[in-house]
């Protein structure tokens, strides 16, 4: 089932019932009745993580879906006739509680990442680790996977900023066979072998991590067509939960 964001579902409700947002108090009957039941179904693909509300709002949104269902399967039962009307009321209620969810927000799964000291990068991560569990909730398999392992390359990146490996540290590094070359040493031109490679070689992340990391490196490349042909490799669910997985030790180890 697809999922529908709150905006796209008040965009709906401004379309199909202006005199909502408009102010007029028009009771909508049984001749919208096929509106009514499409909103519901969009309001009912809205992932759950995205209802933050106060408990008023929240508690006007739920009885505002049951009275439309309520007054649908009335008209239903008889026979297609005239018998009552969902109110302007109701329907007010539940454009004014979506129109406060918001588009995308971490589940409540996600990690905090309080370690990290950038409030704006923290959210970001916290954004982009929030859509990977919403993929592998909905069995989106390549998404999880490339988004974990874009993850993983921004928190290394952040740490490698914030502790600048030396240039014997990276040369260390070539030298043990953790990573290639990079063009620079300036982490803004490296890939994730390098942040990786780096990373084990300073020992911020444990040797497990290492492994994992490596194959999330590796799942990465899945995202340019031509490689993936060339080593029949695709994206499922044990590289979506390994790159997760991965993702959750780097979390681990730096904070």
């Amino acid at each position: 089932m697809n999922q529908t964001m709150p905006s796209q579902v008040v965009s709906a409700m401004n379309r199909l019932f202006p005199d909502i947002y408009r102010g007029h108090a028009t009771n909508f009957t049984i001749e919208r009745s096929g509106e009514l039941g499409g909103l519901v179904d969009l309001i009912k693909r809205i992932p759950q993580e995205l209802i933050i509300l106060t408990p008023e709002h929240y508690a006007n949104l739920v009885v505002g879906v049951g009275s439309i269902e309520h007054q649908l399967r009335t008209w239903e039962a008889r026979g297609g006739q005239q018998a009552g009307w969902v109110s302007w009321e109701t329907m007010a209620r539940i454009w004014a509680a979506l129109k406060l969810c918001p588009d995308e927000y971490p589940p409540p799964a996600t990690a905090e990442l309080l370690f990290v000291g950038d409030v704006a990068l923290r959210d970001n991560l916290r954004g982009d680790m929030g859509a990977v569990n919403r993929a592998l909730a909905h069995a989106e398999w390549k998404a999880a996977t490339v988004l974990a392992g874009s993850a993983i390359e921004a928190l290394l990146h952040w740490k490698l900023v914030q502790s600048p490996p030396t240039a014997a540290t990276i040369s260390s590094a070539v030298a043990n066979r953790r990573m290639a070359q990079p063009k620079s040493n300036d982490p803004d031109d490296w890939s994730l072998q390098h942040f990786i490679g780096v990373a084990e070689e300073m020992g911020i992340i444990r040797p497990e991590t290492v492994v994992e990391t490596k194959l999330a490196q590796n799942y990465r490349n899945l995202i340019h067509p031509g490689r993936s042909a060339r080593l029949g490799q695709l994206c499922d669910r044990g590289t979506a939960y390994s790159a997760v997985a991965a993702l959750e030790h780097v979390v681990r180890d730096l904070s």
